[in-house]
């Protein structure tokens, strides 16, 4: 027997039977996952159920799942977000109200989440602070930079919604400019799970940084750049 044609059997065995050789979820049950991955699953997410179900499909690209289905009903935002094809959704302006996409995060659970602001940071950080404001804590946000007009509107709003805060492990969100990547991030332990950028054109190590850390990348913008949207085809 050919070396080929034992790669095609081998194939054609896993195909018949996938959740006998493929890693996912079967009957609300991980399967041939790594011994060593289990618990972080758990510790995040707890056990497959109904109830959390979608926030296991939509890490499939965290936990290299390649045996999950997908919903078939396409008409609300989680389900599109979940469904996306790799780690970038793109969520356009016109399609999308930002409090339904912001309302998607949070029913996926897609916590501590970095917020990358683009050229027009006061009014995208009073949308978001005001959206968050009933749910989240100031203390569970911090902004980590200033526009250099001392007397700037985005200086006082964050003095006054006290987003002036430590980065820890309690730490929900938080907030970068497009064009530099804070160091306190780079040794810090807090990670995102999840990035939301105003803009698809960021800085190279922001750019690093979230490609590194992120599953999930929303691009809130009407149209990507022509760079993002030719690298989800050639890496």
């Amino acid at each position: 027997m050919t070396r080929n044609l034992l790669i095609y059997k081998e194939i054609k065995t896993i195909h018949s039977s996938p959740q006998q050789h493929l890693s996912g979820i079967s009957n609300m049950e991980l399967v041939n996952i790594h011994p060593s991955l289990t618990p972080i699953i758990k510790d995040e997410l707890g056990e497959p159920t109904t109830e959390t179900m979608l926030q296991f499909v939509d890490r499939r690209f965290r936990y290299g799942f390649n045996h999950i289905e997908l919903p078939t009903d396409q008409s609300t935002l989680v389900n599109q977000i979940v469904s996306r094809k790799d780690k970038q959704f793109h969520s356009q302006p016109s399609a999308h109200s930002l409090h339904n996409i912001l309302d998607a995060l949070w029913k996926l659970n897609r916590f501590p989440l970095l917020v990358v602001l683009d050229n027009e940071p006061e009014d995208q950080l009073h949308e978001l602070a005001n959206h968050f404001r009933d749910i989240l804590n100031p203390e569970e946000q911090s902004v980590l930079f200033r526009l250099e007009d001392k007397d700037a509107g985005f200086n006082q709003l964050i003095k006054d919604r006290k987003l002036n805060n430590w980065v820890d492990k309690s730490t929900k969100i938080v907030y970068i400019n497009k064009s530099k990547l804070p160091k306190l991030l780079v040794n810090n332990e807090w990670k995102p799970s999840a990035a939301f950028c105003f803009t698809s054109s960021t800085d190279r190590y922001v750019n690093s940084y979230i490609s590194f850390n992120c599953d999930l990348v929303v691009y809130r913008e009407e149209h990507m750049s022509p760079f993002r949207r030719h690298s989800r085809y050639y890496g």
